[in-house]
């Protein structure tokens, strides 16, 4: 798979610039947001066997693959992905301390696979440098972005903690992370990208919700991101939304509650 960002505007990539005076804030946002999206590229992710078991991480515990997509990422954590950011020394903070399984797995619309718009974005991926393969270059840009309103990617990411401590840890750094990206101004060569903006809603014992509103960028349309967040008691699902321009927040957030409750269920707690 080729991503051409993590989900969120890579600030590192060379086409990108951001106001310098907010680049020493920015790694602590793009460590916890990366959360949000396909984790697998994170050295933490391996192999199942590797990895701590988990009523968490069982394929019961997920979305189901939804019709007409395709499951694209999927990978496990040995580790918290946040300790490969963590920025200072002194004690881990509970979100990594704390921490005990967790898994990613991703969807793609099988129209940016195989559909009519798939020349156009192999275009796209070799124009940025990128070697075209099976899979499509995403987060997708361009006319498929344009020509289809609905949903083309899903992330989901599901963490159990040892402790209550450890996901209330957690949601505050998601939470500080998503107030920071609502302030922060992105340009890719001259296209400014609008600010993202909290979306109001409320979910197990704490959530968090923000849109990060897609726009014409220099390679074409960008998606738009919806990015949930909720914890139950110990357990923690990330579920990020990728879009055309016609995915609504209600319609957004009713893909969470399908997500959400596979783990509840499985892991017993409602």
């Amino acid at each position: 798979m080729r991503h051409r960002r993590a989900g969120i505007t890579d600030v590192h990539a060379s086409h990108v610039s951001i106001n310098s005076q907010r680049v020493p804030r920015l790694a602590g946002a793009v460590a916890a947001l990366a959360l949000f999206t396909s984790c697998s590229a994170s050295t933490a992710a391996m192999p199942a066997a590797s990895a701590r078991a988990s009523c968490a991480t069982a394929n019961a515990a997920f979305l189901p693959t939804p019709e007409a997509f395709v499951n694209e990422v999927d990978g496990r954590f040995v580790e918290s992905p946040l300790l490969d950011h963590r920025l200072g020394g002194g004690p881990y903070p509970a979100a990594i301390s704390d921490w005990q399984a967790g898994r990613a797995r991703g969807w793609i619309n099988e129209v940016a696979i195989d559909g009519p718009d798939r020349a156009a974005e192999n275009s796209i991926a070799r124009s940025l440098g990128y070697t075209v393969g099976t899979l499509p270059l995403v987060p997708l840009i361009g006319p498929v972005v344009e020509h289809n309103p609905g949903v083309l990617e899903m992330y989901q990411t599901n963490t159990e903690y040892s402790s209550m401590a450890g996901a209330v840890d957690l949601m505050r750094e998601l939470t500080a992370s998503a107030r920071f990206a609502e302030t922060t101004i992105v340009t890719e060569s001259g296209h400014v990208q609008p600010p993202a903006h909290a979306v109001p809603f409320t979910w197990g014992d704490e959530s968090l919700a923000d849109e990060q509103p897609g726009f014409m960028g220099p390679q074409g349309a960008t998606e738009t991101f919806f990015t949930f967040a909720v914890r139950v008691g110990r357990y923690v699902v990330q579920l990020t939304v990728q879009s055309g321009y016609g995915l609504t927040e209600p319609e957004a957030a009713t893909l969470l509650g399908h997500a959400v409750a596979p783990l509840t269920r499985w892991c017993g707690l409602r």
